[in-house]
């Protein structure tokens, strides 16, 4: 933006003919087509080919055959086609595949990534890319003693691939590394078991372009900012109240020493929560601030040999956004978090319960993210949230603290605002 105002400061001298007003109409016009385009939703589908694995049985090892694994996956590129950013969910009903001599039920879990291309997606290009993407793997195996409980490991996934663009969408495949070596799937309540994943897997996919800025309507009140890059620069959007909704995922990044202490059959880091995060809000536009008040009930349970656990995270919180300038339609901000959590622990052996402990505490955080924003007057944004809470957590009495799903990913959040639009 403020290449811009360079732009309108200079053109008097260079171009003594054409008026200022004449300039920084062309100067909005110019960077129209770069804030429409600054960012494109991106929705598909690929299929993940995950090679055999191996699983510990009683007197060695068996191998467990590979699957085919379908995902829908859901994205937005940014910067004008030159990165963009995606979640894959998984299928596994419509896996393909033997689950081998155990019964296993394997393979990776939700993907969030980011991936950066060695040039901006333009259609009949070929673009390699590189990526890391955040995730986690999972097996849940049957034993002659009964159902295993499912172990997760958190992974960093980084891959490589080629993808090309056309009018309609994208075309890509790639090769990933899991590398999430053995996972600790015990045979029964006492004896420990591995389960070996493989540590790549190659999928191809589809994704079609979901037109949402690129529309006569928003290229109308993106020119009617009428007083060229000035207009263009400030932050300032519809003001007054705003509501959204948007899915959100979480993970605890600790382990729990209360599963090593008294549930060792049950793995000691908290399984993958989802939610539902609806939100209320207020925006102030001259301060480029917002308060947001959204409320996430996240809960995760998990099951092994007959041993039951369940936590559930209610969290209801008040958070101060501040805005951070405004690059041709992204518009990123960050702040602190205040809120009131709900934590609850509950295990089961059989029909026989064995704990059930609630706490309530204050727990601050800290919260950061970016919107997608073509032009002063959307009503409607696209809005991505990461969120910590570092205080989710219950400690037990004499038998160590329980973690709960902590770090929050809201990768699409719809805000609309309601209030009346700048004139």
């Amino acid at each position: 933006m403020r290449c811009h105002a360079a732009v309108l400061l200079l053109a008097p001298v260079v171009l003594v003919a054409q008026s200022p007003h004449a300039t920084a109409e062309a100067t909005a016009r110019d960077s129209i087509p770069q804030r429409l385009r600054f960012a494109r939703l991106t929705l598909g589908a690929d299929v993940l080919a995950l090679p055999p694995a191996r699983t510990a049985v009683p007197g060695g090892t068996r191998g467990v055959p590979g699957q085919v694994l379908p995902r829908i996956v859901v994205g937005g590129t940014h910067f004008w086609g030159w990165s963009e950013f995606y979640v894959a969910f998984p299928l596994p009903a419509a896996s393909i595949g033997s689950r081998g001599p155990t019964d296993a039920q394997w393979g990776p879990r939700i993907e969030t990534g980011a991936r950066l291309y060695a040039g901006p997606l333009a259609p009949g290009r070929l673009r390699p890319f590189a990526a890391v993407a955040m995730g986690s793997v999972s097996v849940r195996e049957t034993r002659p003693a009964g159902e295993g409980p499912q172990i997760t490991r958190f992974t960093v996934v980084p891959s490589l691939g080629m993808a090309w663009a056309h009018q309609q969408g994208i075309l890509e495949s790639g090769v990933q590394w899991l590398a999430p070596g053995r996972l600790a799937s015990p045979i029964d309540r006492v004896t420990d078991g591995t389960f070996t994943m493989p540590r790549t897997a190659v999928w191809i996919g589809a994704k079609w372009w979901v037109e949402t800025t690129g529309n006569p309507r928003a290229r109308r009140d993106l020119a009617r900012e009428a007083d060229g890059a000035h207009a263009l620069r400030r932050e300032g959007v519809i003001g007054g109240p705003f509501v959204g909704l948007g899915p959100s995922s979480a993970w605890a990044l600790r382990t729990s020493t209360h599963n090593r202490a008294v549930a060792p059959a049950l793995p000691a880091a908290d399984p993958y929560a989802r939610a539902f995060e609806p939100v209320v809000g207020w925006h102030w536009p001259r301060a480029r601030l917002s308060v947001a008040m959204p409320y996430r009930r996240f809960r995760s349970t998990n099951a092994g040999f007959g041993l039951a656990q369940s936590r559930t995270r209610e969290s209801g919180s008040m958070e101060l956004l501040r805005f951070v300038g405004d690059y041709r339609g992204f518009v990123p901000f960050a702040g602190p978090t205040f809120g009131v959590e709900g934590l609850t622990l509950h295990e089961r052996d059989g029909a026989r319960e064995r704990m059930h402990i609630t706490r309530r505490r204050l727990a601050p955080g800290v919260v950061l993210g970016w919107d997608i924003r073509p032009t002063r007057r959307e009503r409607v944004v696209l809005r991505t949230n990461l969120r910590y809470t570092p205080g989710a957590f219950v400690d037990v009495p004499g038998r160590g603290r329980a973690q709960f799903a902590a770090f929050e990913f809201n990768f699409i959040q719809m805000v609309w605002h309601l209030g009346r639009a700048p004139q």
